[in-house]
Order: C-alpha cells, then sequence, then structure tokens
C-alpha cells in the first residue's frame, strides 16, 4: 500500500470536474472562442445566403432571359404530384 488512505494509485477515483468550473473556465479564457467567432459567422454568412437565395428560386419560374414570375409554392406542389418524384423517393 503507497498511499494513506490504502488505495494503490491504479485504482483512485478520477478527478470530476464540475460544471460551474467549466463556465468559469470559459469565462476567464474567452480569447479562443473570441476568434472563433469571425469564422463562424463568414461560414453561417455564406450559408444562409445560399438557403435564401434557393428559396427565392424556388418559389419563381424563370426562363433563360432571366425573366421571373412569382409562382409561390406552385412549383414544389407539381413536383410532389409527379409520380417520376414520387417513384425517386
Amino acid at each position: 500500500m503507497n498511499g494513506t488512505d490504502g488505495m494503490s494509485p491504479a485504482l483512485q477515483e478520477p478527478d470530476i470536474i464540475a460544471i460551474g468550473d467549466r463556465i468559469s473556465e470559459f469565462v476567464k479564457k474567452p480569447m479562443p472562442h473570441v476568434f472563433a467567432i469571425p469564422g463562424l459567422a463568414s461560414v453561417l454568412g455564406v450559408l444562409g445566403y445560399a438557403v435564401a437565395g434557393g428559396v427565392v428560386l424556388s418559389s419563381h419560374k424563370s426562363d433563360m432571359f432571366h425573366n421571373r414570375a412569382l409562382v409561390g409554392l406552385k412549383n414544389h406542389i407539381e413536383t410532389f404530384l409527379d409520380p417520376r418524384f414520387r417513384s425517386s423517393l
């Protein structure tokens, strides 16, 4: 027996970090998280722009001359009523 508590070093309980300790650690050392914010904002901005563009394009009917007419959900309804689309699902 090596320790004073009668337990060998291999059988000791591991240190458990409480959630409060992790939060205080985050508050004390925010710099890595602050440096990640611009990159995260850039990625979310690009993805948000692409999703918004897709929503706009899917709600319009357009031709090769970029003439657009708003059709709303008509494109989606036609897609779901198409038997080829349903069989592909």
